[in-house]
């Protein structure tokens, strides 16, 4: 049960991370970008190293070893996604034909 609270930890701690990037991103005019994606990649798995504690008595120490390493890897495939499409020259060109026509 214990390593299923940790992975369960990194997954969800994601999950948090992808749920706040979507409304915020839609509410916040002005720049975006990685950094603030990193910001928020960082306060959720805090916020679920605090919430795992609490709920599954799981030390930080253990989150550090198993959780940390899941999310940033997903984090990390994420921004590749994020910048690889979102932020390339062609759909930057085909997003500014679409709003024109």
């Amino acid at each position: 049960m214990h390593t299923l609270a940790l992975i369960l930890t990194g997954l969800a701690s994601f999950t948090l991370f992808l749920c706040v990037h979507i409304l915020l991103w839609r509410s916040i005019h002005g720049e975006k970008g990685i950094t603030l994606l990193a910001q928020l990649s960082l306060g959720s798995i805090l916020l679920m190293t605090v919430i795992a504690d609490v709920w599954f008595n799981v030390r930080w120490q253990d989150v550090l070893v198993v959780s940390l390493p899941l999310h940033a890897f997903l984090t990390l495939a994420y921004f590749h996604l994020y910048v690889g499409t979102y932020r390339s020259l062609s759909v930057r060109i085909l997003n500014e034909l679409a709003q024109a026509g």
